[in-house]
């Protein structure tokens, strides 16, 4: 089940990078979202948790991240963020994001994916 969540989030990393390319930053935000729900999803998974929204998976990743040490503040602020951004982009009036912010999401967004990998991958060799 982990494996399906980080092969999702890749999927969606390589559509946001495509749409980046292509200028279409609204499209590249989301799927960079999505990229970063899929890799948390896996995480929270293979701790035993379940959650059933998308506001789950933020609180638990926040709560999370506190309790194990694992991931900082400002890992779980950026994920908040990205969550903010999705939402705004695809549910709010007159939105945009320049070529300049989008680049420097997709960069922060590929480092937190491998985080989260590094994450999962050291704690199922122990």
């Amino acid at each position: 089940m982990v494996d399906y969540y980080l092969q999702r989030g890749e999927i969606a990393f390589k559509e946001a990078e495509i749409l980046a390319q292509h200028t279409y930053f609204l499209g590249c935000v989301n799927r960079l979202y999505y990229a970063a729900f899929y890799h948390v999803s896996g995480y929270l998974i293979l701790n035993g948790f379940s959650p059933k929204s998308h506001k789950g998976v933020v609180k638990l990743f926040n709560r999370e991240t506190i309790k194990d040490n694992l991931f900082t503040k400002e890992d779980a602020r950026f994920f908040h963020a990205l969550f903010e951004w999705r939402q705004e982009g695809d549910y709010g009036d007159f939105i945009t994001f320049n070529q300049q912010e989008v680049l420097e999401l997709v960069l922060q967004t590929k480092a937190f994916m491998h985080k989260i990998r590094k994450v999962i991958f050291h704690d199922n060799a122990r």
